[in-house]
């Protein structure tokens, strides 16, 4: 529904602006339209989180080790549905996931 994809635009613009903070540049960090290069960021993949939060760890991670990259692509959104049951409840599991990977968890 409509409201829906508002919460999940002003989701996606929330935290593709703190990524800014590790040097992210595309313009939306939680795209899952990606093509990973398994050499070098095998490592990190398998340190991520298998949920909702994966491009947003990915992205933190590949950023701190400078082995991974991401360029932007166009990708249409049109008629887009999302499984994803509470946005809110979403949007705080995603910053825990942020604050363990950033200063608890090693990998």
């Amino acid at each position: 529904d409509e409201k829906t994809n508002h919460l999940c635009m002003i989701n996606n613009l929330f935290f593709s602006k703190i990524s800014k903070f590790w040097g992210n540049t595309n313009k939306d960090v939680l795209s899952g339209f990606k093509i990973y290069n398994v050499e070098k960021s095998e490592k990190i993949i398998k340190a991520c989180p298998n949920d909702y939060t994966f491009d947003l760890i990915f992205n933190y991670l590949s950023s701190k080790t400078n082995k991974s990259s991401e360029i932007n692509a166009f990708c249409n959104y049109i008629n887009q549905t999302s499984k994803i049951k509470s946005l809110l409840a979403t949007f705080f599991v995603m910053i825990k996931q942020l604050i363990k990977y950033s200063f608890i968890k090693k990998y």
